[in-house]
C-alpha cells in the first residue's frame, strides 16, 4: 500500500456499485476540480452518498477506477494506504453522530491545536446559537437524553469538519435545517476553504443551495437492474 500525504487531482471513469439484495448503482465518470468548491447534487438514490463512501474508502464492493494523482504520478485509490488517505479528508455526514463529549470537547478532537476560545468562533461562524443549547458549549453531545435538534448538531458537526486540517473536504446538505441568514454565513465559509486551497465537495439536493459552488457535477437516476 501507498502512504501519501497530499493530492493533485481526484477522477473517476463510470463506477457500478452491486448490492446482493437489490439493483446495482451506477456513478457517471466525474472529477472534482482541485482546490474549489465542487457541487454534486441529484435526487435520492442516484449514488451521491455511495461516491462519498468510495472516495472515503468505505466501500469496496466496486467496479471501474478512482484514480489519485499525488506529485504527477497517478494511483489507485485500491493502492493507496487507507489511514493515510482518510487524513487528508474532513468529513461532515448528513445525520452527524457525536461520541460522547462535551459540545467544545467533541469540536476540539478534530484539531486539538486550538483553544476554547477559537473553537467558540468557528462555531459562531456556522451559525450556531450557543446560548440556546442547555448549557452552552458544555452541554453534552451522544447520550440518549441529547435534546439539541437536527440543525444545531448539524452546525456543530460543520464546524468540527472545517477546523479539520485536510486536503479534502467533504459536506453532506451542510445547509439543510438552517434559515437563510446561516446558510449565506455556511456558503461563505465554504468559499473562503476553497481560496485556502481545499478541495471542497458538497452534496446536495438543491442546485441553488451554494451559488459560489464552481464545478457542478449533476447525478440522474441511472440504475442498472
Amino acid at each position: 500500500m501507498i502512504s501519501v500525504d497530499s493530492f493533485d487531482q481526484i477522477t473517476w471513469s463510470d463506477l457500478i456499485i452491486n448490492y446482493p439484495d437489490r439493483a446495482s448503482v451506477e456513478i457517471p465518470a466525474g472529477y472534482l476540480k482541485s482546490g474549489f468548491v465542487n457541487l454534486l447534487i441529484g435526487p435520492s438514490g442516484v449514488g451521491k452518498s455511495s461516491l462519498v463512501q468510495i472516495l472515503l474508502g468505505f466501500q469496496e464492493n466496486y467496479t471501474g477506477e478512482v484514480l489519485i494523482t499525488v506529485s504527477g504520478q497517478v494511483f489507485n485509490l485500491e493502492q493507496i494506504d487507507k489511514t493515510s488517505w482518510r487524513d487528508l479528508i474532513s468529513w461532515m455526514p448528513q445525520e452527524p453522530h457525536f461520541p460522547i463529549a462535551s459540545v467544545i470537547q467533541s469540536v476540539q478532537m478534530a484539531n486539538p491545536q486550538l483553544n476554547q476560545a477559537e473553537i467558540i468562533q468557528q462555531l459562531n461562524a456556522v451559525g450556531l446559537e450557543i446560548s440556546d443549547l442547555p448549557h452552552g458549549v458544555d452541554t453534552q453531545l451522544g447520550t440518549i437524553s441529547e435534546a439539541l435538534s437536527i440543525g444545531q448538531k448539524r452546525k456543530i458537526a460543520l464546524a468540527r469538519a472545517l477546523i479539520k486540517p485536510a486536503k479534502l473536504l467533504i459536506l453532506d446538505e451542510p445547509t439543510a435545517s438552517v434559515d437563510e441568514i446561516s446558510q449565506f454565513k455556511i456558503d461563505q465559509l465554504i468559499k473562503h476553504q476553497a481560496l485556502c486551497g481545499q478541495t471542497v465537495l458538497i452534496i446536495s439536493h438543491r442546485s441553488q443551495a451554494f451559488l459560489s459552488a464552481d464545478h457542478l457535477l449533476s447525478f440522474e437516476k441511472q440504475v442498472r437492474v
